[in-house]
């Protein structure tokens, strides 16, 4: 495919563009099999494209497709435009992509000119393109649907664009949407430009205009969007359409970006208007007011955190993290940076600049650091219990496909030698704990083909093998601590295990370890393996600032909190169990998966909205709740794990910066749910500001004494966060499974994620203190409790609670 720029006559537009398709077969241009005119003459295009999604504009002039036939074309890119420079239009080109991909990829008997982008599985916009770009699109057809994947790769084979899963539909179900859209602009159309997030320059949206005007009538208007919101929009017009359509009505719906009827209030300072630019950024929505709530809109910790991170690197303005977290709306963080200027970060931001430190190798050719709180915590449970499996953190996928095994091989050694903390395994010298990296470590990753084996035998021979992996007994001083495993089912069916032990990575880490091995197995299958490029800061160099920054000084300044927050609270929260507690607590558990209903998930996220809270104070709230009335405590503990990664540079390192931290809450007789609310959001907001805390500094401040029989202060933790890890593989169906370690690291763990449809989650416990039905009915009882709370928000619900709970934890 090639782009040219053609001159025009006098008073035309210079920028015209021209796309030319040519299929190739082994790198050599291929015959025409059924040539696609798509060139559509400039009088007989209409205003706007039938869908704004992704399509900038009516059809390119002299676009032509060609059938290739075994759903798969490659594509090859040039661009010259006159710009100097990476190339602004990325959507543009995808747009140009997705045109030829209609062409030549089409079902059968379905005219490609009515295919219009219906939905997005996943567009990742990785890099500025460059003049000369590969495209490669892979496609099935589905009823009357194209879905597509595509990959744009620069020169060098690095991806710049991929787009997965996503699904194209004939237009008929989506030109009463659009008609309804036009309608709703007055004086005439609006054409929205979507673009991600860090790649809405003002640069790229003129330039893209100007390639656009020579297409677009004058009374067509350009809007530039974010793509999510852009989708959103769509869907629900294209629902509002279908529902007046059966009224016989095209009535257009006005798209409400409020959330919990907060009215809309523009910016009306300079610093608001920045403010506001930067939420629509990071939250990828558009018509955002000075009053609205961040955590409404759908941000989270880490989001505002970033926020907060970008507006003191772009404006020079700190805000407190506390009060940022208390105040989410953009009138007060106006107001808190207008007053004071640069005000002190609080605690919560580094107070020195991070920085990449000298690699200076041992004799051995390792190099050594100090570890983090968090690493030398954890080294420290599991050198107390060294059969201790609870800290593993294993995965499960079955891949389902032609798995290129090299390929995934190589991306498995390309993300270890990417990242520092999976070549780490740890030493003692001279009474401290050291992190030792070693840069020839390879990773632990080996084959077994059960392929040979007996159908009826290869389930329990996988059994085997899924259970010896989760629960691998790591020992951290003899090397890194972390496993691979590919597993042959049959020619087109494998499942890849692996297990890292959580003293090298959290849960953001994870994430990130995910999205990496998707990208490198790509690259190594299409056969392009470009050289890895340095990953910028690693744990090690946040170690060595931590050691620097929160010396004894520091922390003594962020101990007066937790001496507030809970010097009234038991160390111990007096739960009923099923057998009495061991002497010594031995980490063996089992886990217990949970859905809420689609009823009480939907109830939680409006009910979230209504109160402008997050669901994880709400969720919170509720649990406190439910273990008030089982313990018979009106002054609780409950452990939250904290992300501490306090700079906008660590999101994507590969490490453990995650700290658990205790919470202290008090529930007195009486108390509405509406109060409760307001409290738990005001402790997580204050101890966001201290987040770096070492959790054994909290405890020698307090005098929590030492009991072997169970963990010290925090006995029960939650966490409401993303969603576990899915992998997505070119060419490959793949399916998560749940992977048990056969731990449990407290009595009771509580984890919760929405995947769109419900709320769902598990309950890690520890067996030797509870069964399983006792842990069902607990479950039970949490998600009568929660809708109870939700139902009867300003009254006491202590009645309403011990209803709820089982019968065998009163």
């Amino acid at each position: 495919m090639s782009l040219t720029s053609r001159g025009a006559g006098e008073g035309e537009a210079t920028e015209h563009v021209v796309l030319q398709l040519d299929v190739l077969a082994d790198g050599a241009p291929s015959g025409p099999a059924s040539p696609l005119d798509l060139r559509s003459p400039r009088t007989a295009r209409p205003p706007v494209y039938a869908h704004p999604a992704l399509h900038f504009g009516p059809e390119w002039d002299c676009l032509r497709g060609f059938e290739v036939g075994e759903g798969e074309a490659e594509l090859q890119l040039e661009a010259a435009l006159g710009l100097d420079g990476p190339h602004p239009l990325h959507p543009a080109l995808l747009d140009m992509a997705l045109g030829a991909a209609q062409a030549a990829l089409a079902p059968p008997g379905v005219d490609a000119a009515r295919l219009l982008p219906f939905r997005y599985g996943r567009i990742e916009v990785l890099a500025p393109l460059p003049a000369r770009v590969t495209s490669r699109q892979c496609a099935r057809a589905d009823d009357d649907s194209l879905v597509l994947n595509i990959d744009v790769l620069d020169a060098a084979g690095q991806p710049c664009v991929r787009v997965r899963d996503f699904v194209l539909k004939p237009a008929r179900r989506l030109a009463a949407a659009t008609r309804a859209r036009r309608s709703a602009t007055p004086g005439g159309a609006l054409l929205d430009v979507g673009f991600r997030d860090g790649f809405g320059s003002d640069e790229a949206f003129t330039a893209i205009a100007t390639v656009l005007s020579h297409a677009l009538p004058p009374q067509v208007a350009l809007a530039r969007r974010s793509v999510d919101a852009l989708v959103a929009d769509t869907r629900r017009a294209a629902h509002a359409a279908d529902a007046s359509a059966d009224v016989g009505t095209t009535t257009a719906t006005p798209v409400a970006r409020r959330s919990g009827g907060t009215p809309f209030i523009a910016a009306g300072t300079p610093m608001q208007s920045r403010m506001v630019a930067l939420w629509e950024r990071l939250l990828d929505l558009s018509g955002i007011g000075i009053e609205d709530d961040f955590f409404a809109l759908g941000g989270h910790s880490l989001l505002l955190t970033r926020a907060l991170s970008r507006l003191k690197r772009e404006d020079g303005v700190s805000l407190p993290i506390d009060a940022a977290f208390e105040a989410p709306r953009i009138r007060d963080w106006s107001a808190l940076a207008e007053q004071a200027g640069a005000l002190s970060p609080g605690g919560a931001s580094p107070l020195t600049p991070l920085q990449s430190v000298a690699r200076v190798p041992g004799l051995d050719g390792r190099f050594r650091f100090p570890t983090t709180h968090s690493q030398r915590q954890l080294f420290y449970v599991q050198a107390t219990a060294p059969e201790n499996t609870a800290y593993n953190i294993p995965f499960a996928f079955t891949l389902r496909g032609p798995l290129d095994a090299d390929a995934l091989a190589g991306a498995i050694r390309d993300v270890v030698a990417a990242h520092e903390a999976l070549r780490t395994h740890f030493e003692v010298a001279d009474g401290e704990v050291r992190q030792v990296v070693d840069p020839s470590a390879v990773p632990m990753h080996e084959s077994v083909d059960l392929s040979v084996m007996p159908e009826t035998e290869r389930a329990a021979a996988l059994a085997e093998v899924r259970e010896l992996v989760a629960r691998h007994v790591f020992d951290l001083a003899a090397g890194p601590p972390c496993l691979f495993l590919t597993v042959k089912l049959a020619a087109e069916e494998h499942v890849l295990l692996f297990c890292l032990h959580h003293v090298l990575v959290d849960h953001l880490a994870v994430l990130h370890i995910g999205r990496a091995l998707e990208e490198r197995y790509a690259l190594r299958r299409r056969g392009s393996v470009p050289a890895l490029v340095a990953a910028g800061l690693q744990l090690p160099d946040f170690a060595v600032w931590q050691a620097a920054a929160l010396d004894a000084s520091a922390i003594a300044q962020r101990l007066p909190h937790w001496m507030d927050s809970l010097a009234a609270c038991s160390p111990v929260l007096r739960l009923p169990t099923d057998r009495p507690r061991p002497a010594r607590q031995d980490f063996a558990g089992a886990e217990h998966r949970l859905a809420l209903s689609a009823g009480t998930s939907a109830r939680l996220r409006a009910f979230a909205q209504a109160t402008q809270q997050t669901p994880f104070v709400v969720m919170l709230a509720a649990l406190a709740r439910l273990l008030r009335a089982a313990s018979g405590q009106d002054r609780l503990v409950i452990g939250c794990p904290f992300a501490n990664r306090n700079a906008e540079e660590l999101e994507p390192v590969v490490g453990l910066f995650m700290n658990l931290l205790p919470l202290g809450l008090h529930l007195p007789e009486g108390q509405g749910f509406d109060e409760l609310l307001a409290q738990v959001r005001r402790q997580v907001t204050r101890t966001q500001a201290v987040q770096d805390t070492p959790f054994p500094a909290i405890l020698q401040a307090l005098g929590v004494p030492r009991d072997p029989s169970r963990n010290p202060l925090v006995q029960v933790w939650y966490t409401f966060q993303e969603a576990p890890m899915a992998l997505r593989f070119d060419g490959l169906e793949v399916t998560s499974e749940a992977l048990p370690n056969g731990g449990a690291k407290l009595d009771l763990s509580f984890w919760f994620w929405d995947d769109g449809e419900r709320v769902r989650g598990l309950v890690e416990y520890a067996t030797a203190l509870y069964d399983e039905a006792t842990i069902a009915a607990l479950v039970r009882g949490l998600e009568a409790t929660l809708d109870a709370c939700m139902a009867s928000t300003p009254a006491p619900l202590d009645s309403q609670v011990l209803d709820a709970t089982p019968a065998v934890m009163e």
